[in-house]
């Protein structure tokens, strides 16, 4: 006992040895010199600490936490989506196996979707895109898009039933369908509901890019431009 407590002194600091220790900020690491005679703000060893944002003291590092528990437990997350509806209400959306699950403001989740795929099989992937309020989503099975806003679930029959899904300031883009996948869909100006295509500006309309046999697999819009990407290509 008494050689223990002889160890343990002469691996303290020289001021630690002879009464309180005062730390008034965070120096860092020093692994260099030996623990009798580092300064009393440095540390050998700093695992699973990180400092505060004036570097003044070390904090233990929060590490991981589970947040909420799923439908099925075995069964990955192939897609998820977080939005704002009208309400002002954060909306969490997590999809995996055939199911869709949404949280509102950190809370539990619940199902809004059961039956994802239907019988062509469990979806791999989901896209999203939200606008006023509301979430849309698509998934690889091609499935009639949703339209959510944490509460009410619909599926729009005039919205395109695609795969890829990305939105720009004010339209929706619906890409990969079974009759035309390599077909990129715009929706209506401020009308993600609306794909008949027409004259004026405002109006839907479509672009094919490249063969029919050459589907589109990811869509992206940022700062004004969109990147459509295919099997061997991305055009903008």
């Amino acid at each position: 006992m008494i050689k223990a407590l002889l160890a343990l002194l002469l691996a303290l600091p020289a001021s630690a040895q002879q009464g309180q220790v005062v730390i008034d900020r965070f120096c860092g690491m020093n692994n260099t010199d030996s623990a009798a005679v580092i300064n009393n703000c440095e540390a050998q060893d700093a695992l699973n600490t990180e400092s505060n944002l004036a570097g003044t003291a070390l904090l233990k590092r929060k590490g991981f936490t589970r947040e909420a528990t799923l439908t099925i437990a075995s069964s990955s997350v192939n897609g998820s989506y977080v939005f704002t509806n009208d309400s002002g209400d954060k909306v969490t959306i997590v999809c995996h196996d055939r199911y869709c699950s949404r949280s509102l403001n950190d809370n539990a989740f619940s199902v809004f979707v059961a039956s994802g795929g239907g019988s062509g099989g469990i979806p791999a992937r989901w896209s999203f895109a939200d606008y006023n309020g509301f979430a849309y989503g698509a998934n690889d099975k091609r499935d009639p898009v949703f339209k959510y806003n944490g509460t009410t679930l619909s599926y729009p029959s005039t919205i395109p039933q695609g795969s890829v899904m990305a939105q720009t300031d004010d339209r929706l883009i619906v890409g990969d369908t079974a009759a035309n996948p390599n077909r990129a869909n715009y929706s209506g100006q401020g009308d993600f509901d609306t794909f008949t295509t027409g004259p004026d500006s405002e109006d839907p309309w479509n672009d094919d890019i490249g063969s029919s046999g050459d589907r589109i697999t990811g869509a992206a819009c940022q700062y004004g431009l969109c990147h459509l990407f295919k099997r061997t290509s991305i055009t903008s």
